[in-house]
């Protein structure tokens, strides 16, 4: 008997053994599958830099100096490692001068090296072209928007400005690394575009969809999974750095701002401009504009087709209609258009112009320009010729004006990426 009972105990103490061993299998197998990766990411050190001025920007290697001499610009220089990125999408105009971005050659560097690399930001004097203030940031600029079949979200530029010119939002993200495919966390650097420093940093885990600015607050759109469905706008003041964010869940994609609302799109398959416009016809949708805190939702406007981030849009008052016809035709040009300034819902007439925003000397304007075709062997060809232009500033005068005024230029190619200030003069191409 007592034999017996040692064997049932051994057999009760084997089975118990073997029970503990497959929970702890079990336990490791669980955390293996369910651990975040970004555990395995080695830590990412955000480094927000000091403010230099022209000579700390000359020496770094992002600017030149200014070379001036030459019979139609007043001033051009040169910035670094744009090479191939859309430089447009890195500038932006404020109430002191443009402020660009600049980052390393990422077709020249390494994985680690770029996962490191940072990300140069450049007020530009607008007088003389110097660098007003300089600031280097870690890591690089978030690179969804970058040259090439990677852009995602035309609304989460890497840079944005307020409408009112004082604040300028940068974004931050590791680059993937280690065996990922998702970057590590992003951090928006909000700065004041009249000195270079800093007045708020935001950091999330989710994906940034879209960051836009108010004249007092950022809002930063953030999801899990790269979808407008489950995502949240987080809003923080400017005016109160440590103030707690509001968070709301939006109905749309963040895509702009006015001075005191956000704009939220159903789409987010516009173009690089902005617009949803393909080569034969626009599809045309409703923007709403919602209370940045709240995201209570104030008014709306239909038959748009276009949206620019800071507060404007082009739409059709005939959307029915007009969203048939094939854009830069006759025809098109013909149809009844609207420019539409959010802030104050006032509509500018542009039937028969087209519109392209330009970089100012404070800010940006509006010019106009008037078609006309001549006959190829492939049909007409369309020719745009500056008529007048208009203020962009929100809620101002909309006089339209024909005397020549300084306008700002990003213009880049695969080798080099120049900005230059020359006179925009009416009446020729």
């Amino acid at each position: 008997m007592l034999s017996i009972r040692r064997d049932s105990l051994r057999t009760r103490i084997g089975l118990t053994a073997l029970v503990v061993a497959l929970v702890v299998s079990a336990t490791a197998i669980w955390w293996w599958v369910r651990r975040d990766p970004e555990q395995d990411r080695p830590a990412v050190t955000v480094d927000l830099g000091s403010v230099g001025g022209a000579a700390e920007a000359e020496a770094a290697g992002v600017i030149t100096s200014p070379k001036t001499g030459s019979s139609d610009r007043d001033w051009t220089i040169h910035t670094s490692g744009n090479k191939g990125n859309l430089p447009e999408l890195w500038s932006q105009p404020t109430a002191y001068g443009p402020v660009l971005l600049s980052h390393a050659d990422l077709e020249e560097t390494s994985e680690e090296q770029a996962s490191t690399a940072g990300t140069a930001v450049i007020s530009v004097e607008p007088s003389t072209g110097e660098a007003r203030w300089y600031r280097s940031l870690m890591p690089t600029i978030d690179l969804q928007d970058g040259y090439g079949n990677n852009f995602r979200f035309p609304q989460a530029h890497g840079l944005r400005a307020s409408p009112d010119g004082e604040h300028i939002a940068v974004l931050l993200s590791p680059i993937p690394g280690g065996g990922s495919d998702r970057p590590g966390p992003r951090t928006v650097v909000v700065l004041s575009a009249k000195t270079g420093e800093v007045v708020r940093t935001v950091e999330s885990r989710d994906h940034v969809l879209s960051m836009v600015l108010t004249d007092e607050a950022l809002s930063v759109q953030t999801s899990p999974n790269l979808a407008a469905e489950g995502s949240t706008i987080s809003t923080y003041s400017l005016s109160s750095p440590k103030a707690k964010p509001a968070h709301w869940s939006p109905k749309g994609w963040l895509v702009g701002s006015t001075g005191s609302t956000v704009m939220l799109s159903p789409r987010s398959d516009m173009t690089r401009n902005g617009d949803l416009c393909g080569e034969d016809a626009c599809p045309v949708m409703t923007v709403s504009l919602a209370d940045p805190v709240s995201g209570k939702q104030q008014r709306s406007i239909d038959g748009v087709y276009r949206v620019f981030p800071s507060g404007w849009v082009e739409r059709f008052p005939d959307p029915a209609r007009s969203s048939r016809i094939a854009p830069d035709s006759q025809e098109w040009f013909e149809e009844r258009r609207e420019l539409v300034d959010l802030a104050s819902g006032s509509p500018i007439d542009i039937t028969g112009l087209a519109v392209e925003p330009v970089i100012t000397m404070t800010g940006f304007v509006w010019l106009l320009q008037t078609p006309s075709w001549w006959e190829t062997s492939d049909g007409p060809n369309l020719n745009l010729t500056p008529s007048s232009w208009i203020s962009a500033i929100p809620g101002g005068d909309r006089t339209q004006h024909k005397s020549a005024f300084k306008a700002i230029t990003v213009d880049g190619n695969y080798t080099y990426s120049a900005v230059y200030r020359e006179p925009q003069l009416m009446g020729s191409s």
